[in-house]
């Protein structure tokens, strides 16, 4: 089994984290808590793994929070985290102004990255893995209702060609990297 440690910087996520462990029976550890401070969260302690999806490219110093998760993991402990890409079609589509579901009004930062900037970022890392993948080809209103109808163009798209595209132009930059031991 492992043990889980779970941090948000709002109240209300950690309490439907904590009901939705309650109605599964699973335990964790849920910390209040901001990524560019980690490691004053966890002064004597060190990790595994470190994930993070969909929330580092929202807070104001990524390089720093990102600094921090080097700090708690162990020497060969794993980062797995989503950033979203800078060459994007959604990046594209929101540089246009076209509305998109995925990437609401009103989010105050919303932080972008090119590979390059991610080896630069993650220098101190061993870098694993850096893919893109995520096109997000419905339609919105129906799929709300778990009804999956693509949205053109995509619905005239063969699916080998859209995971294609979506591995050179996708929204989500997945990374796994490593710490070094020394």
């Amino acid at each position: 089994g492992a043990l889980l440690t779970s941090m948000d910087l709002a109240e209300n996520n950690i309490a439907i984290t904590k009901k939705r462990f309650k109605v599964f029976n699973l335990k964790a550890d849920f910390i209040l808590g901001n990524a560019e401070e980690l490691a004053s969260y966890f002064p004597n302690k060190q990790f595994d793994l470190v994930y993070s999806f969909g929330v580092l490219h929202h807070t104001p110093r990524p390089t720093l929070a990102l600094n921090e998760c080097f700090k708690v993991l162990k020497p060969g402990g794993e980062l797995r985290i989503m950033l979203y890409a800078k060459y994007s079609i959604k990046n594209f589509l929101i540089y246009l102004k076209r509305a998109q579901p995925e990437a609401q009004p009103g989010c105050p930062i919303a932080v972008t990255f090119s590979k390059k900037e991610i080896t630069k970022l993650l220098e101190k890392f061993e870098i694993i893995e850096c893919k893109k993948t995520h096109i997000f080809p419905y339609r919105l209103k129906e799929y709300k209702k778990l009804n999956y109808v693509k949205k053109f163009p995509w619905n005239l798209l063969p699916l080998k060609l859209f995971h294609v595209l979506e591995k050179k132009a996708g929204w989500h930059l997945l990374i796994k990297a490593k710490k070094p031991i020394l």
